[in-house]
């Protein structure tokens, strides 16, 4: 058609070469897409250039908060995996922090030196971002209150040297071994959790004839009831003196031995979740 509507016998204008019509089109229809290959070429390169600087930016700020380079790491780790669109949002609001933590928990090859690194973060950024009063809770492991019921068996240090018979290491598995055999002739008595953390627990118990530091314990509770199986956990008396409420009562004071990795997760997962503040309810308009 293109080549009737150009040819004119009368004025003498020969009919257009169409091949050259159809390269020309073809020409121009090759350029828009190498300038369209090329604009999103230049597009992903800037992209991809401020990721680089946003995570430049993050390591930069990690380091400026006191983190250290095992730290960084694994707080890098988790906010890639939680696709964090500006990494130092992390580092500068702890419900940010607390979020990207809860969802890398979930993740089947989080180890126990990934928690722990997390909680000293948690510790250091809650330092620099959020203030703090004297009467706020400094610790390295960060508690939350409970007011769980859990049944609690003391064990003496020398107790477990003489079963032993030599130095006390407490991952070693003739340790917990020990602590088996002795179970049976020890008196289990209810207690109540004050506060739990990965690191450690406080509870209010009854009076306890010649309970010493250093003494070791032994817990359990009912498992329908709790959050985590606490059943079997094993820890040490770092303190102890006389409930607040009841004279006749003790608050120790408890770190845990080593323990599985599993359980750790669920307690760091209940300390975080605890702590996220209470979003204000919409009211209806």
């Amino acid at each position: 058609m293109l080549s009737t509507a150009g040819a004119n016998p009368f004025l003498g204008i020969e009919s257009p070469d169409m091949s050259k019509v159809y390269w020309f089109f073809a020409v121009v229809a090759a350029l828009f897409v190498v300038m369209s290959i090329v604009r999103g070429i230049g597009r992903l390169k800037e992209i991809r250039q401020g990721r680089i600087s946003a995570w430049r930016t993050f390591r930069k700020l990690a380091k400026a908060r006191g983190l250290s380079p095992p730290e960084i790491e694994v707080l890098a780790k988790a906010t890639h995996r939680a696709k964090v669109k500006r990494p130092s949002q992390v580092l500068a609001a702890i419900n940010v922090f607390d979020r990207v933590v809860n969802n890398f928990l979930d993740y089947e090859d989080v180890t126990s030196k990934h928690q722990a690194h997390l909680v000293a973060v948690r510790e250091k950024l809650v330092s620099t971002v959020e203030s703090r009063n004297k009467d706020e809770d400094r610790r390295q492991l960060q508690r939350t209150p409970t007011s769980q019921s859990v049944q609690l068996q003391v064990i003496a240090r020398n107790r477990i040297e003489e079963e032993l018979k030599g130095a006390l290491n407490e991952a070693d598995p003739r340790f917990k071994e020990a602590v088996e055999n002795l179970q049976e002739e020890l008196l289990s008595v209810n207690a109540q959790m004050v506060n739990i953390g990965a690191g450690g627990v406080c509870l209010n118990a009854p009076e306890v004839s010649e309970v010493r530091d250093d003494d070791y314990i032994r817990l359990s509770g009912n498992v329908e009831v709790l959050p985590f199986d606490i059943n079997g956990m094993l820890g040490q008396i770092t303190g102890y003196g006389e409930g607040k409420e009841d004279d006749s009562s003790l608050i120790l004071h408890v770190r845990f031995l080593p323990y599985e990795q599993e359980h750790r997760k669920q307690i760091i997962k209940l300390v975080y979740e605890t702590q996220q503040p209470a979003k204000p309810a919409r009211g209806k308009a």
